[in-house]
C-alpha cells in the first residue's frame, strides 16, 4: 500500500498508473490523494530513492514474502527457484535500462534495494 501511496501522491501523472485508475473509475480518488498530500512539491522534500526506488523495492518484499508464505516458508529448490526468480527479474529488467534494451532511467541504487528487498525476507526466514 506504501508503494501504491507514493506513486499516487508524489509521481508524475504520466505514469502507467494513472491510466488504470482512470480505467477502474478510481481517478477521483487519485486526484484527492494528490491534492491532500502534505508534501506538495515533493522533488525538494523527499529524496530521489524514497520516489524511484523504494516502491519497487516494496513491490518485491511483498512478492518474496508472499512466495514464502505459499510454500508454506519451506525452503527447497522449488520455492528457491520462485523466489530467486523473482528477485533477479527486478535486477535483470534494472541491467536491460544500462544496456538501453528497456526503456527507464538504470541506477544502481534500485539493484540495492531489490537486493534489500529480497535479502530481507529471505534473512529473517532463515534466522527464524
Amino acid at each position: 500500500m506504501l508503494g501504491i501511496l507514493i506513486y499516487c501522491c508524489y509521481r508524475s501523472k504520466q505514469l502507467w498508473w494513472w491510466v488504470y485508475l482512470e480505467k477502474s473509475s478510481l481517478l477521483p480518488y487519485g486526484n484527492y490523494l494528490r491534492e491532500h498530500t502534505v508534501i506538495q512539491n515533493s522533488k525538494n522534500y523527499l529524496p530521489d530513492w524514497l520516489l524511484f526506488s523504494l516502491p519497487d523495492a516494496l513491490w518485491l518484499y511483498a512478492l518474496v514474502c508472499a512466495i514464502l508464505y505459499l510454500w508454506d516458508f519451506k525452503w527447497h529448490k522449488h520455492s528457491a527457484i520462485w523466489i530467486i526468480g523473482a528477485a533477479s527479474l527486478g535486477i535483470f529488467l534494472e541491467l536491460g535500462q544500462l544496456i538501453n534494451c528497456l526503456s527507464g532511467t538504470f541506477d544502481w541504487i534500485d539493484i540495492l534495494c531489490y537486493i534489500l528487498a529480497a535479502g530481507i525476507p529471505l534473512y529473517c526466514f532463515l534466522r527464524y
